[in-house]
């Protein structure tokens, strides 16, 4: 019933501008169009995306969200308790449709679209660009994680809350979680 409620109000609220997709639900990297970062396989799929210029092929990718919508600055990681992981999803879906040779449009536009509105009624998109600087930042990063991942080099988190209900907890704590100074036997 709540989507019910809230898929009507986006609706309402964007009614009129309403464009027929280029895609919706895109994959990348899979079957036979296959990418690759060297030789570090990448997929992905992008909820939508739109033709902006016919003639220069540019695109927008779109990324729906559920949830309470965000400031620019949590996107982008600027806030105490953000990540950037929205912005950094943006990116990979730039550089998935860059590296992808099949693939014959330029992304020059990436807007998460929040289908939740604010207390206030209103609904929130916000929209990048994204920068050579930012691509070749998320590509130093996929490189570093799968070294790391390839050499089975796992460190344990020291937020012990997220542990409390993961499943993978006894292969990583078999004496316990840790608390404080003393360990936690529980497992």
């Amino acid at each position: 019933e709540k989507g019910r409620v809230i898929l009507k109000a986006y609706f309402d609220a964007y009614k009129d501008e309403f464009i027929k997709p280029l895609f919706t639900e895109k994959f990348f990297g899979y079957s036979n169009g296959r990418i690759y970062l060297d030789d570090i396989a990448l997929n992905g799929k992008v909820d939508r995306i739109d033709l902006i210029d016919p003639k220069t092929k540019s695109i927008r990718v779109v990324d729906y969200k559920t949830g309470k919508p965000k400031s620019r600055n949590e996107i982008e990681g600027k806030t105490k308790y953000s990540t950037g992981a929205y912005k950094r999803q943006l990116a990979f879906y730039k550089l998935l449709a860059d590296l992808d040779r099949t693939f014959n449009f330029t992304v020059v536009e990436a807007q998460l679209d929040f289908v939740e509105p604010e207390k206030n009624g209103g609904f929130v998109r916000h929209s990048f660009s994204i920068s050579d600087e930012e691509i070749l930042e998320l590509k130093s990063l996929i490189k570093e994680v799968m070294a790391k991942i390839r050499s089975l080099e796992f460190p344990r988190t020291t937020d012990y809350k997220a542990c409390t209900n993961c499943e993978y907890k006894a292969h990583c704590w078999p004496e316990g979680l840790p608390v404080g100074n003393q360990l936690e036997l529980e497992v």
